[in-house]
């Protein structure tokens, strides 16, 4: 369940990050948006953040990488990891078990269960924490438009509103209410 967990939060994660994208002043006509869409989620966190001048977004960027090295990548690929601490030991009748090199502290234990209940824990207040980093901040509005479940457009006139919208919570207010009421008008067919 904590592999589900952990996959299921990046992947959110990364489609959360490209549909903010639209509220951070991105210019289609000098930003490539499928070359932003293909990126790595540290790429898009950073274009959105900027995390060399805000130490908070540095510090919830650093946080999900560490925990996404030291859970996601080993369990999402057989054990394995980039750097060289974990070696597979080759059993006849039993195929191959994954072994960590001690020296790498930071590694999920091999077991079983990988994930124990307090690592499982961490992981859950680390992820807390990002999402509350996400829905505070200079993305607060945006994460609401982004959790209304409404389409996020990427053309001009909508990045446009997007931007005005933003300067207050009752404009944001105003924004997501009539794109509502379009979004369902369009929906129930009442032209």
């Amino acid at each position: 369940f904590a592999q589900a967990m952990v996959d299921s939060y990046f992947s959110w994660l990364e489609h959360v990050l490209v549909l903010l994208v639209a509220f951070s002043r991105f210019d289609p006509r000098t930003e490539d948006l499928l070359k932003l869409m293909r990126g790595k989620w540290k790429e898009k966190f950073a274009r959105i953040f900027d995390p060399n001048a805000d130490p908070v977004a540095m510090r919830v960027m650093n946080s999900l990488a560490v925990e996404k090295d030291r859970t996601r990548n080993p369990l999402a690929h057989g054990a394995f990891e980039k750097d060289p601490a974990s070696v597979h030991v080759h059993m006849r009748g039993v195929g191959a078990i994954p072994l960590k090199l001690s020296k790498f502290g930071t590694s999920i234990h091999c077991s079983l269960f990988p994930v124990t209940d307090s690592t499982f824990s961490e992981i859950c207040d680390l992820f807390e924490k990002a999402d509350s980093f996400l829905r505070s901040g200079k993305m607060r509005l945006p994460m609401r438009y982004v959790e209304s479940g409404l389409s996020v457009r990427f053309d001009n006139e909508a990045l446009s509103e997007y931007r005005s919208a933003q300067k207050s919570e009752a404009e944001f207010d105003r924004l997501l209410t009539r794109i509502g009421h379009l979004t369902d008008a369009c929906a129930n067919m009442d032209w």
